[in-house]
């Protein structure tokens, strides 16, 4: 099988989770991967009464996503032992700010498991928000 890599650093949750709408289903969404902001500070970011909403299609699928950080804390864009000036090292510093919860997402299911086969037969309702990226 192949995969469908969606690359979308710095978009808004909303605008994953209508990706994640538009792919349900066991085998589509087993054969995507995205490349962006971690879902899991988007649910610790989210309060209580939040975490149960079930038209944000990350709150339903948290449980079944994998994520591997993307950004090393120690990168660089300098050249080891070159002396910079201040400017140079507030745009790292805000470099890896910017990017410090880029991962490599995806998501893992045990297809032969009924209770998740049957998960994903009932789509529930989706965000009727309009997003924008």
């Amino acid at each position: 099988s192949s995969y469908v890599v969606y690359f979308m650093p710095h978009c808004d949750e909303e605008l994953y989770s209508n990706v994640l709408w538009a792919n349900w289903g066991l085998e589509s969404l087993s054969n995507i991967l995205i490349i962006g902001n971690s879902f899991e500070s988007y649910m610790l970011r989210r309060s209580v009464s939040s975490k149960t909403d079930d038209e944000n299609c990350i709150v339903r699928l948290h449980e079944f996503i994998q994520e591997t950080k993307l950004w090393l804390s120690n990168f660089r864009l300098r050249p080891k032992g070159k002396v910079v000036g201040f400017k140079e090292r507030a745009l790292n510093i805000n470099m890896e700010r910017a990017f410090c919860d880029t991962c490599l997402l995806s998501l893992n299911f045990d297809s032969s498991d009924n209770e998740i086969r049957n998960f994903f037969k009932i789509r529930p309702p989706e965000s009727t928000r309009s997003v924008s990226c």
